[in-house]
């Protein structure tokens, strides 16, 4: 049994290291690319990119509970530094009548076969969940995360988060 346990492991592994990048290639009229501040105007959502322009600010709200601290509503913004757009691709039933009378569990798996798409040209589009195809399509090649904690006189204790990501 237990070495059923690893073959299973290795093949998952195998698949995983193999799988190819997603990128899915979809043109939009330039009417059907619309600013996020107008997403309240349309009807179907699916039927348009999506943008967020350079220096457009998208607001970060971060917790924390846990036995040791918490993170009292922390909020900051994320100012882009270029035009990002995105899609949803929503599952094919997609009927508002339907969500109305839907029960939790049902509304939750609605929720799942929801696709996000990203784009930096509104054609070459990728899920926002592979990480890998993100960076290639921003141009992207890895980046570094550090975390600290010092202290001073004037400041007490203090902790920095930083991270970078390296442009191509």
């Amino acid at each position: 049994m237990k070495y059923r346990f690893f073959a299973i492991l290795a093949m998952v592994s195998l698949i995983i290291g193999c799988a190819k990048q997603r990128i899915i290639y979809q043109e939009y009229k330039p009417e059907q690319k619309i600013h996020y501040s107008q997403m309240k105007n349309i009807e179907n959502i699916s039927d348009y990119a999506i943008y967020l322009d350079k220096g457009d600010r998208i607001p970060v709200k971060m917790t924390l509970d846990s036995k040791l601290a918490d993170i009292a509503d922390w909020k900051c913004d994320l100012v882009l530094k270029q035009k990002v757009y995105f899609r949803l691709k929503m599952p094919e039933d997609n009927n508002a009548k339907n969500k109305l009378s839907m029960s939790k569990d049902e509304k939750l798996m609605f929720l799942r076969n929801i696709m996000i798409y990203l784009s930096s040209d509104a054609e070459k589009w990728v899920p926002y969940t592979d990480i890998s195809a993100a960076g290639k399509a921003f141009g992207i090649k890895g980046g570094s995360i550090s975390f600290g904690m010092g202290i001073t006189k004037q400041d007490a204790i203090n902790i920095f988060l930083n991270a970078k990501t390296n442009r191509k």
